[in-house]
This record gives structure tokens, sequence and C-alpha cells, in this order.
């Protein structure tokens, strides 16, 4: 009975292990992907800035070119 009892303990402990390993990978992979996420939304707010300072100064460059013929 002591060799059935200890068995089972063992099985459990491998089952215990394998969920705890996997629960590790199931982890990292979610941070890798929350990093990836926050890269995508660091770009995008990137992007959104180069945008709107690229029509500010598109702009400001049309109102220099006015400026200069209306002269």
């Amino acid at each position: 009975m002591e060799k059935h009892r200890q068995a089972l303990l063992d099985a459990r402990g491998k089952i215990l292990g394998k969920l705890n390993s996997e629960t590790e990978h199931r982890i990292q992979w979610l941070m890798k992907f929350i990093d990836i996420e926050d890269e995508l939304e660091e770009l995008a707010h990137r992007q959104s800035q180069w945008t709107i300072k690229g029509k500010l100064t598109s702009s400001g460059d049309s109102r220099r070119r006015i400026d200069k013929y209306s002269g």
C-alpha cells in the first residue's frame, strides 16, 4: 500500500511540475505578447505625432510661400 501511495505522489509531482512549466511558458509568451503590443502602440503614437508635425510644418510652409508671393 505504501508503494502505491508513493507512486501516486510521484505521479502527482510530475503532473504539478509539468503544469508549473506550462504556466511559466504561458507567462513568458504572454509577456512577449504584451511587449509587442506596447511597441506597436508606441510606434502608432510616434507615427501620429510625426503626421501631426508634418501637417503643421507643411501648412507653415504654405503660409510662408503665400506671404512670399503676396508681397
